[in-house]
């Protein structure tokens, strides 16, 4: 069994504040095996920027745990595009691009924090949606929009980020996968083809787990999971 964690931010993002060492050794401390680096792609100046990132992952993945490199596009729009294991600098300007990139690369994309985003898109060009970001969700559950978004798209795939810059942002969430395999391709192709589990751990006693790609069983499981989670919240207020 694999453990991943995914939409990580490193200092090489202009707003990320830890080492790639570090995150390295927080992260296997916690038990997971691999995580997924998306670093801002207005962060990298040029190819060579990118280059000297790919080479600072290289250096810190070994045996026991990979990272894979990725990056964040944002589009001025309200867009934001998350692409699993980019080895090379490239010039992305659109979602098209992102869906030629698809055809052509081993690579796994998808809308990040999908929060009514400035103009419609076409969710066909990628590969999934992030259902659940800690950072714009918090620890209350799934955002009720997200789920009706996830209504409307079953069978499409669907992930938990983390979308972590700092220690603070830590959560035991991510993937996990049903493989020997620590290898970027064999994580990519997994994800591509929706073998894999989400987790999110709220708490001790709370931990959601349901399938990579999204049926209608799991919506039911999903609206009951946050509803109950809310209702016991303000409860505890009162």
């Amino acid at each position: 069994m694999q453990f991943g964690s995914l939409h990580i931010h490193s200092n090489n993002s202009f707003d990320g504040k830890i080492s790639i060492g570090k995150i390295k050794e927080l992260f296997s401390k916690k038990g997971f095996t691999f995580i997924i680096l998306t670093e801002h792609s207005e962060s990298f100046e040029d190819s060579k920027s990118w280059d000297s990132f790919f080479e600072e992952v290289k250096k810190n993945s070994d045996k026991d745990f990979l990272i894979i490199p990725g990056i964040e596009y944002n589009f001025n729009d309200g867009l934001h595009i998350l692409v699993f294991g980019q080895n090379k600098y490239l010039q992305i300007k659109n979602e098209e691009d992102i869906a030629l990139l698809n055809k052509s690369e081993n690579i796994f994309s998808i809308v990040a924090h999908p929060v009514s985003p400035r103009r419609q898109f076409r969710y066909d060009c990628f590969d999934g949606i992030e259902i659940y970001n800690k950072r714009y969700d918090g620890l209350s559950g799934i955002r009720t929009s997200n789920l009706f978004l996830a209504l409307g798209k079953l069978n499409k795939n669907f992930t938990v980020g983390l979308d972590f810059h700092k220690y603070s942002d830590f959560q035991v969430q991510g993937i996990v996968l049903n493989s020997t395999k620590l290898e970027k391709t064999e994580i990519i192709k997994k994800l591509k083809s929706g073998m894999y589990k989400n987790f999110i751990r709220f708490s001790e006693s709370e931990t959601l787990i349901f399938n990579g790609v999204i049926n209608l069983v799991d919506i039911i499981y999903l609206f009951s999971f946050t509803y109950w989670k809310r209702l016991i919240s303000k409860i505890k207020t009162i």
